[in-house]
């Protein structure tokens, strides 16, 4: 794992999760895809008309398990709980404290295809998370623009920042991308 500090506190881990644990999400994302629902289904933010700012199919993972145990995706998420890593992080920045404080959150899964993206917004919660799981090899686009700053997304990469930052999905251009978004410390979120 390789860990990067991007500005104030905006941190990216390249090879994040072992080999066999990336599989393992994949094998579920791929159960999960028959079940993804539109931007209106999953509550995404809407813009003054209505219409919603996300383009991309997604589900709420916290609606389809009832127990995490069920899912090796939220399973891989709650390491960002354990405290070797969060330990890790408040070495990096004091905000990261936040993270042992936080006492609730929901994870999205998004699959981004072509012309999908995500206008400039802010989220509702403490942190955000975005774990890219997997870029098609032809993919183009989808990078994440978190204020003035564009992170290249990767397969196996997290980006962790407050939710408050002004950040953006650009325009796929081609393939898919596969992430999931963990809001923590959420505001109104998820199921």
């Amino acid at each position: 794992m390789q860990l990067r500090v991007l500005g104030y506190p905006v941190i990216v881990l390249d090879q994040w999760l072992p080999h066999k644990t990336v599989k393992s999400i994949k094998q579920e994302l791929e159960y999960l895809e028959p079940y993804l629902e539109t931007p209106a289904q999953t509550n995404s933010a809407v813009d003054e008309t209505g219409k919603p700012l996300r383009e991309n199919s997604a589900i709420w993972l916290d609606r389809v398990y009832q127990n995490r145990q069920y899912s090796r995706t939220l399973q891989a998420l709650d390491q960002l709980y354990k405290p070797e890593f969060m330990n890790e992080l408040e070495l990096q920045d004091r905000f990261w404290t936040n993270l042992s404080t936080s006492m609730c959150d929901s994870s999205l899964l998004q699959r981004w295809t072509i012309g999908n993206h995500y206008p400039k917004h802010v989220d509702k919660s403490a942190l955000t998370a975005i774990y890219t799981v997997s870029r098609s090899d032809d993919c183009v686009g989808g990078n994440i623009l978190i204020e003035d700053q564009t992170i290249t997304t990767n397969a196996n990469q997290l980006i962790l920042m407050p939710g408050f930052l002004q950040h953006q999905t650009l325009v796929v251009e081609r393939g898919v991308r596969w992430s999931v978004n963990r809001f923590i410390g959420h505001l109104n979120y998820g199921p």
